[in-house]
């Protein structure tokens, strides 16, 4: 149970790993399925009942749909790892982050559980939200957000040496388990990410994101050392 409160309007930096850092992802299949599961558990009304023509019907039908779902949150930026995931989430609705958390994660325990003949618990508890206050933290927090893919994707970017944006950028614009690819201009196969929110919150960061990702400097780190919940 959460100690605090979490408020209606205001942006999180929400994260949680898998219970003594173990894997929780293991391949692309893992990684679709928590995309779509980030998607459907997003909304007050939908209740998923074992029926997986039921959760066919609504993939399908999200472009039709998407104006009459109730969201819990405006998600804003995501990136799934390996150990862990990162999420910039607005609250919409009295313990939305809360409620949205415990569908997302006991569903998805559920299926990992089945699927790979385990049982436990998968995630650490609670998962942690931190807010989002400084003109600091909202500046840099998406860059370093889709950043972390780099660490899945063996491309050094935190140390004093620099980036390789010669295979950085691409090998990020090929990774389809985070916001960067909306970010870059490229449509969204579910709409996982609230689109509105983000021209809203962060319209400098759309206009010239190339830019804005590539304008990275590992010193940033230090403006968010205080406000980071994990490190890789």
């Amino acid at each position: 149970m959460r100690i605090e409160e979490l408020i209606d309007g205001h942006c999180y930096h929400v994260f949680i790993r898998g219970v003594n850092r173990s894997d929780i992802f293991l391949n692309d299949a893992d990684r679709e399925r928590f995309s779509q599961d980030l998607y459907l558990f997003n909304d007050q009304d939908y209740y998923h009942r074992g029926d997986p023509l039921g959760k066919e019907a609504v993939l399908a039908s999200h472009p039709v749909i998407g104006d009459s779902r109730r969201p819990f949150v405006k998600i804003l930026a995501y990136c799934l790892l390996t150990t862990h995931f990162h999420m910039i989430l607005e609250q919409c609705v009295e313990n939305g982050i809360s409620r949205f958390m415990h569908k997302l994660l006991m569903g998805y325990a559920k299926y990992f559980n089945t699927r790979y003949s385990r049982t436990g618990p998968l995630f650490e508890r609670p998962f942690r939200a931190k807010p989002i206050g400084t003109a600091a933290h909202f500046e840099h927090l998406p860059r370093y957000v889709h950043l972390n893919a780099l660490d899945v994707l063996g491309v050094p970017w935190r140390g004093e040496t620099g980036v390789d944006w010669g295979k950085a950028w691409p090998a990020l614009l090929d990774y389809p388990w985070s916001s960067h690819r909306f970010y870059s201009g490229f449509s969204q196969e579910m709409n996982i990410v609230d689109e509105a929110a983000v021209q809203e919150i962060f319209p400098d960061v759309l206009s010239d994101y190339e830019n804005y990702i590539k304008s990275w400097n590992p010193m940033m780190l230090s403006s968010l050392h205080d406000f980071l919940l994990v490190t890789k």
